[in-house]
């Protein structure tokens, strides 16, 4: 009798370590999945951030602003053409005033 219960004793010890092995598997393969989702969460929260506020390189952004000085120029050079115009009409109108 006292074999079969060193036996016994065994399978049990053995059944043990197997369900342990099996559990110790199961949160590895948890812990992993764990970890991927909190790498998907931040690659999306990055691609949103991203999205909404894009990155503009630094020779870009001297791209934007010295455009955008040309465009003021521009603007500037458009409304005192408008005033040259106007001047010019007036100028005009007083000549063909003086003359009758």
């Amino acid at each position: 009798m006292a074999p079969n219960v060193n036996l016994q004793r065994r399978k049990r010890l053995r059944d043990t370590k197997r369900d342990i092995e099996k559990l110790r598997k199961e949160l590895v393969k948890q812990e992993k999945q764990q970890k991927k989702q909190q790498k998907k969460e931040q690659l999306n929260l990055v691609t949103f951030y991203f999205a909404n506020f894009p990155y503009i390189s630094i020779s870009e952004k001297q791209k934007r602003t010295e455009s955008n000085f040309e465009k003021q120029k521009r603007i500037e050079s458009n409304s005192e053409k408008q005033k040259r115009i106007a001047s010019n009409k007036e100028k005009l109108r007083e000549t063909k005033e003086s003359r009758e």
